[in-house]
């Protein structure tokens, strides 16, 4: 009976209006609580002092709701093992002032981390009561992703569950996470499955960039690179040619065009790179059926400088072998020089011009090269080949008179061919002037000339005549008859020869 009447004087006290005067044992501070969900589910129903005691209206302590409530503690809310404060009943259950504090209204608190929970990013907007039951075991139940995401392919390279890439509660819009996840599969994958940081790069920042999460097969490639045509569109592909995987990294073309030989005079900035005459995404080309008819060969290799810029396909194919440098090939432009080499040691162009078609007059071969024998054979003013030679028309181009005029005039020169006492070079023809009695033997000499045998006293070869004065006797060989008739001119007047 005694219970009974300290319950009605207390449900009494608590249930006057708010602008009454209370009863002196209810603190004021009530007024401003007594709208909380916990005090409207609990007051006229259970006596103030089974929660505050007997002693005012301290806070109740936090086993007291266990007097009630065993069914529903221990709660399981938390990690018991973990070094903070273990959950209360009033963290979720308001009798406070703070309308936040409500059963379910996790968000509260775990919109940022909890010690060792991480921050709720993935399904904070959801109910959380769909999958936790902190006050059941187990505490934690969650219901199969396809009863919200059934629109979802969830399979992929074998894996069977969203879990397999997902957390619960992974942050939204991760990048790092994002990453994380395809390379915690993908760097340990074989063979073309198998993907590292090198996928990485200024324009493929992330996995997702290419591939949708949920849409296994990647996006086309053209929704990023729109300005890069294909030539020709229907046997080239980004990724035949890209390898996306490697930071956008281009193959080589011959990975594709093993029958195709590279051109064998291409300068050293694009040898062995077709991309110097077929550019793989220029558009003005696209329609080219051979691009070699549109662009001139000078514009990647090094010309012939006798030809004209289309004239390289006289004796290059685009794809062709390296062209042999043949007579019939060179004769193509130069038949004249065919014409004057045939039949001598000059003939085969490449004696001479060796290797070097498009550039015959940097890597000519000296004459010495072959004509051994006559670079150290010639006479002082003969070392110069191209003074008497051309190499197209090996036989001597000049004659001596072209040279020599006075020699040519002159003495021997207007009766014997030079060479009969003269060569330009060996090995063949007299090294030095046969003596006079070559051909002057004695038995045709009369007078004095039997008797005088060094035919220089008096001779040389191109003068006009000998030399027979009164003084070129007594000064050189007559020294003894300088006052032999003095007034004499002539010595052959008396002494003839």
């Amino acid at each position: 009976m005694i219970r009974i009447l300290v319950i009605a004087v207390c449900l009494a006290a608590c249930a006057e209006p708010r602008d009454a005067e209370p009863r002196e044992h209810v603190p004021a501070t009530y007024h401003d609580v007594q709208a909380s969900a916990g005090h409207v589910a609990h007051v006229g129903k259970v006596a103030c002092a089974q929660c505050h005691g007997d002693d005012g209206f301290a806070p109740p302590p936090p086993e007291v709701c266990a007097s009630c409530h065993a069914k529903t503690t221990p709660l399981h809310h938390d990690d018991p093992t973990a070094a903070v404060r273990p959950p209360r009943c009033l963290d979720c259950h308001a009798f406070g002032q703070d309308a936040s504090i409500a059963p379910w209204n996790c968000m509260r608190c775990h919109d940022q981390a909890q010690n060792h929970v991480a921050a709720v990013g993935a399904h904070g907007g959801e109910q959380c009561g769909d999958c936790h039951h902190p006050h059941s075991t187990p505490a934690t139940s969650p219901r199969a992703c396809t009863d919200c995401h059934a629109d979802r392919e969830t399979q992929h390279a074998g894996l069977k569950g969203c879990r397999d890439c997902h957390d619960i509660h992974e942050p939204l819009q991760s990048t790092t996470r994002a990453i994380a996840t395809c390379a915690k599969c993908h760097t340990t994958q074989p063979g073309a499955l198998r993907v590292d940081a090198r996928a990485l790069s200024a324009g493929h920042k992330t996995c997702t960039t290419c591939h949708q999460p949920h849409q296994f097969k990647p996006r086309p490639c053209t929704d990023c690179h729109a300005n890069q045509p294909i030539i020709p569109a229907s046997k080239h592909t980004c990724i035949g040619c890209h390898d996306q995987h490697d930071g956008g990294k281009p193959r080589a073309c011959a990975t594709c065009h093993t029958q195709t030989v590279t051109h064998p005079n291409a300068t050293h900035a694009v040898e062995g790179n077709c991309v110097g005459c077929h550019p793989p995404h220029d558009r003005n080309h696209l329609a080219q059926a051979n691009h070699h008819e549109a662009v001139a060969c000078t514009t990647c290799h090094l010309g012939h400088p006798s030809h004209a810029k289309a004239a390289c396909l006289d004796c290059h194919q685009a794809h062709g072998p390296k062209p042999a440098v043949a007579v019939a090939l060179c004769a193509k432009c130069h038949a004249d020089k065919q014409k004057t080499t045939a039949g001598t040691g000059h003939a085969t162009c490449t004696t001479c011009h060796a290797a070097a078609a498009h550039e015959p007059e940097k890597r000519v071969a000296a004459c010495a090269s072959c004509h051994t024998a006559e670079a150290t054979s010639v006479p002082a003013g003969h070392a110069t080949c191209a003074n008497c030679h051309s190499p197209h028309a090996p036989k001597p181009t000049k004659t001596c008179a072209s040279c020599h005029q006075n020699e040519a005039t002159h003495g021997h020169g207007t009766k014997l061919a030079c060479a009969t006492c003269h060569r330009p070079h060996g090995p063949n023809g007299p090294a030095k002037p046969p003596t006079c009695l070559t051909c002057h033997a004695d038995g045709t000499r009369k007078g004095l000339h039997s008797v005088h045998r060094d035919c220089a006293s008096c001779h040389t070869s191109h003068a006009p005549a000998p030399r027979d004065d009164r003084a070129t006797c007594t000064t050189t060989c007559h020294k003894d008859r300088v006052k032999h008739e003095p007034t004499a001119i002539h010595c052959a007047t008396c002494h003839p020869f």
